[in-house]
């Protein structure tokens, strides 16, 4: 009886596959529950769970996210435009898992803006006040070059979301002299 059964659950359907028509998946129903139920939540309130934002890209709570299934267990959070990220889902989709930031962070997280503009003096004052006067950021270091009557500069900052990071680029735009500003 049970080969009866197995044989009649593997049995090919006749016909060739230009017959065959492709069936759209049954939906359990729209909730958002339902879709959320196969992705990772992020976030300070979030326990059991052994997670590590990934320092290649530096996701910041705001940022499109997934997760790569380390081969230790962990899960590396990366920003969904990670190169690295990019690299292992070619050669390891398996591992790649939906993930999203919770609501409530708390956290601080690590970027690194880089800052072109005009040298002149006391414009470095001026973008170090700038971050100084965001609220709950922090400056942790700041490389400055200049070549001719131009700067580059590289600010290593702690913030705690990513709307945050929008308003204090931003912010540093409208100093005098910065030309541009971009996040690496």
């Amino acid at each position: 009886m049970l080969a009866a059964v197995v044989a009649e659950q593997t049995a090919v359907p006749h016909g060739s596959a230009q017959d065959f028509t492709l069936q759209p998946r049954e939906e359990h129903g729209d909730s958002p529950a339902h879709h959320d139920s196969d992705i990772l939540v992020i976030g300070s309130d979030v326990k059991g769970i052994n997670y590590k934002l990934s320092r290649c890209c530096n996701p910041i709570q705001g940022d499109p996210i997934q997760g790569f299934i380390a081969s230790d267990g962990a899960i590396k959070i990366h920003r969904a435009d990670c190169g690295n990220l990019k690299h292992l889902r070619s050669k390891y989709p398996y591992r790649i898992i939906p993930a999203r930031w919770t609501g409530k962070v708390g956290s601080q997280f690590a970027a690194t803006l880089q800052v072109l503009g005009k040298d002149d003096i006391g414009i470095v004052t001026s973008i170090t006040s700038v971050i100084n006067k965001s609220e709950n950021t922090q400056l942790r270091g700041i490389s400055i070059q200049s070549q001719g009557d131009m700067f580059e500069g590289f600010l290593n900052i702690t913030i705690p979301s990513l709307d945050m990071l929008d308003v204090l680029i931003s912010k540093i735009l409208n100093v005098k002299g910065v030309k541009q500003v971009n996040r690496i």
